[in-house]
């Protein structure tokens, strides 16, 4: 049953809770960079949308189960050695950014990127990475509270058939499958180096399904990912 509404609109999460067990929360505004020219909007949605989720899945016991969608936004820069040690760099101040100096540092110290690992603490530098932070630990509180099953889903950058070519917030491969299509080639910014992680959509749906069949994840954040 599809039922066309507004996540932040009570009556109709409530309608759509309706015989329901388990429920994936994945409604949200998505995009890094739409958050930060769009903020009211974004709060309003992730925030508020969740919080009237939670006020209406906590007057049913009957839902067990909830999956949350999180981001791989919120560790921010990621991770960096400085000689053998790692370490968490500073965020890139504008003025390096604009001088068109790449490199993290830290306390002046130009650093090696390295492969972020599931230790790594968030940190949040958009409004979008602070809401989908919300959003998981809104959930997981939730779910110690009032006994539910909480799984919070860290999903890095989805690919895959039927990918909207033509919407920004799909991610940087729709944009670039988007210009070679159109015999233009890929604007690649800053100095190239960048590293992402990238997941086939298929292992995605396979990895939402497991979140809901394995009692071990209740309680969990879980890193949904490529390597």
């Amino acid at each position: 049953e599809l039922i066309v509404g507004d996540v932040r609109d009570p009556a109709i999460t409530r309608r759509a809770l309706i015989g329901v067990h388990v429920v994936y929360h994945f409604a949200a505004a998505v995009g890094v960079g739409q958050s930060m020219y769009q903020i009211e909007h974004y709060t309003s949605v992730n925030d508020l949308g969740t919080a009237i989720l939670l006020e209406e899945l906590a007057e049913r016991p009957q839902v067990r189960r909830l999956l949350v969608a999180s981001s791989m936004s919120i560790y921010g820069e990621g991770l960096a050695r400085a000689g053998e040690r790692l370490v968490e760099p500073e965020e890139r101040p504008l003025e390096q950014l604009k001088a068109g100096h790449w490199e993290l540092r830290l306390g002046g110290r130009v650093l090696e990127p390295v492969p972020t690992p599931e230790t790594k603490r968030p940190s949040l530098s958009s409004i979008y990475a602070l809401n989908k932070y919300n959003q998981e630990r809104m959930g997981l509180i939730f779910g110690r509270a009032y006994d539910r099953e909480v799984v919070a889903l860290r999903f890095f950058n989805v690919y895959g058939p039927y990918q909207a070519l033509s919407n920004p917030y799909t991610g940087v491969l729709a944009i670039f499958g988007s210009r070679l299509l159109n015999d233009r080639p890929p604007m690649v910014f800053e100095d190239g180096n960048q590293r992402r992680d990238f997941v086939h959509v298929a292992d995605v749906a396979r990895a939402c399904r497991l979140a809901l069949e394995t009692p071990g994840a209740a309680g969990e954040v879980i890193n949904i990912g490529s390597g």
